[in-house]
């Protein structure tokens, strides 16, 4: 989806969009505009006033001079397009920026690629600096998956961990197992996956928990790369659109978005508003809590199973193209019962991945067991809070 215009977002939820009492006056009214309020049946409006950022009043520009004194900071939209700013409710920030920072392997095509993408991002690399994210799919050369060895030539001194573009499958080369303590006599590993050849040797190749035996040894990144890193992903959200995100990665180990957050809205520079989930077996150490509604804490991440191009979904009838495999599950169903059970009656927001027949059953099973036991709850967040941003470029929406 292409939008050719220009578009003043506003990240909303909740839009005060009739006129209201003109006891306070506005801080900033944009006039001059074409402003869809999301309302249904209404027709656009032309001008929109804010006060402590919330929208106060939305109408004709005459209709709304009334919130005009000699503090207003009046904006002219030229007739551009005025619409809420989106808020995508599932990413993973600091990977997201990482990815941004690091080769992309989204559209490689075939092996020899894959390879020369990552010969060539290594030739910028400081010394000790990794290879990360990646995003590869290997449906794009026909379904042979990736293998250290194609990669090891190229990156000899260099440890290198790219993800399938589902991030529940990555590739490790010999420096990145070595460094990792990972050889051939690993035994594997619960809720997940160590490949190997016939002849028992690593192919490079781990799924789900068993990408942890890497994962858990990569160097942290220094609070100046990860301030790069969020400023990389905002800036990406906001081209698209985006002015506030769901964080499943907001609380979890050097993934963690939050510090950096609160960082960034303590200096006024933060631009994307956040709402970070730590990891849903740490429910006993999770908070809620809102800083300015532009950073806030109090969900949970979890995971059933993995996915469906990892074969890591968990399903009760065999994957078509391999016999005898049905996938898996990443955690245990008691686990996942007490883990979710205890989130809810702290009043957390609980978030669960589930892909498969299997794992969807599963959890749909808890969910139940959980309802009855605890009361049926209806969770509402809310951000009813204004970001503006003028986009002085087209906006490609596509996925």
């Amino acid at each position: 989806m292409m939008l050719s215009q220009k578009l003043i977002l506003i990240g909303l939820v909740i839009l005060s969009l009739s006129c209201q009492s003109d006891s306070k006056k506005a801080d900033l009214i944009i006039h001059n505009a074409v402003i869809w309020t999301g309302v249904e049946n209404e027709d656009y409006k032309r001008s929109i006033a804010i006060t402590d950022e919330k929208i106060i009043a939305t109408g004709t520009d005459d209709e709304l001079t009334h919130l005009k004194d000699d503090n207003t900071t009046l904006i002219d939209a030229k007739g551009n397009f005025i619409v809420p700013g989106f808020i995508d409710s599932h990413v993973h920030l600091m990977a997201g920026g990482r990815s941004l920072l690091s080769v992309d392997l989204r559209n490689a095509s075939s092996p020899e690629e894959f390879k020369h993408k990552v010969a060539g991002f290594a030739e910028s690399l400081k010394e000790g600096e990794w290879i990360l994210e990646g995003n590869w799919d290997h449906t794009l050369w026909g379904g042979e998956l990736p293998h250290k060895d194609w990669i090891d030539e190229v990156t000899e001194n260099i440890p290198v961990f790219l993800f399938r573009l589902d991030g529940h499958m990555a590739l490790a080369n010999t420096a990145a197992l070595k460094f990792a303590g990972v050889d051939n006599d690993i035994p594997d590993v619960d809720g997940g996956t160590i490949i190997k050849d016939d002849l028992g040797n690593l192919t490079g190749l781990l799924k789900d928990n068993a990408m942890n035996l890497v994962i858990d040894k990569i160097p942290p990144m220094t609070s100046e790369q990860k301030r790069e890193t969020f400023e990389a992903a905002s800036e990406y959200f906001i081209s698209n659109g985006v002015t506030s995100v769901h964080d499943v990665d907001g609380l979890n180990g050097d993934l963690e978005s939050y510090s950096t957050a609160l960082e960034l809205l303590k200096e006024n520079k933060l631009k994307t508003r956040i709402y970070a989930s730590a990891p849903l077996n740490q429910w006993a150490q999770t908070t809620i809590s809102n800083h300015l509604n532009w950073v806030k804490t109090g969900s949970l991440k979890g995971f059933v199973d993995g996915s469906l191009g990892s074969h890591t979904a968990v399903f009760h009838d065999h994957y078509l193209d391999i016999q005898d495999d049905k996938g898996f599950f990443i955690n245990k169903e008691d686990e996942l019962y007490e883990w979710i059970s205890e989130a809810d009656k702290a009043n957390l927001h609980v978030l669960v991945h589930a892909i498969g027949v299997s794992a969807i059953h599963t959890l749909m099973n808890i969910y139940e067991k959980v309802a009855k036991e605890n009361g049926k709850k209806i969770a509402v967040l809310e951000l009813n809070t204004l970001s503006i941003l003028l986009l002085k470029t087209s906006l490609d929406l596509q996925n």
